[in-house]
């Protein structure tokens, strides 16, 4: 939209005659720049409100919704490949981690799915987004530029190159096993962490 308006403003020029006189498009295009912005300010806040009644926000980062998708355990479970079309099939896509916040959240939000696993485990898996380079030790997000934050849990992570996808471990709370780790992308999990933004 604020492009549109740029547009205008080029196309008109600074000033613009109306009923014979000098009208100023600088001031005229920054009211409609800051009625755009409320504009959307209030689009993402029904948009967020709409995606939480469908349970597609069960977490909320900044301008970001996040939800879980839980398939079990040892029975039933997905590779990177499936992760990536069970979140596409509720127009999402794998999440991202953004900071040490971000993490916390989304570690206490799936820590009670520890207790539904089928195995007995005391810990649990959620697939994301991310990539992680073990050449160049370096953490991208699904887009392509670098991790602005990245936690590793212990062990990890493994120098293994073929480990290139990122996952949530979740442990109880405390535990050091909690945070990042880099696995194959054939193997598989028993969740999947989904992100949409606003």
């Amino acid at each position: 939209m604020k492009i549109i308006l740029f547009l205008i403003f080029v196309a008109l020029g600074p000033n613009l005659i109306f009923a014979g006189k000098y009208v100023n498009n600088t001031r005229i295009i920054e009211v409609l720049g800051s009625k755009v912005d409320n504009l959307e300010h209030a689009l993402r806040h029904i948009n967020i409100r709409m995606l939480k009644y469908h349970s597609k926000c069960d977490v909320q980062y900044e301008d970001h919704c996040f939800f879980s998708i839980f398939v079990g355990g040892h029975g039933s479970r997905m590779n990177q490949a499936a992760a990536k079309l069970a979140c596409e099939k509720f127009d999402a896509r794998p999440a991202n981690i953004y900071s040490k916040k971000h993490l916390e959240m989304i570690l206490e939000y799936i820590r009670p799915w520890i207790s539904a696993r089928d195995d007995g485990g005391v810990g649990t898996a959620f697939k994301t987004g991310m990539i992680y380079d073990p050449k160049a030790k370096i953490v991208y997000l699904s887009d392509g530029s670098i991790a602005p934050y990245v936690r590793w849990g212990s062990g990890f992570p493994n120098p293994d190159v073929k480990r290139t996808v990122i996952i949530v471990n979740v442990f109880p709370t405390g535990s050091s096993g909690n945070g990042m780790a880099n696995h194959n992308p054939t193997t598989t999990h028993v969740g999947l962490l989904c992100e949409i933004n606003v």
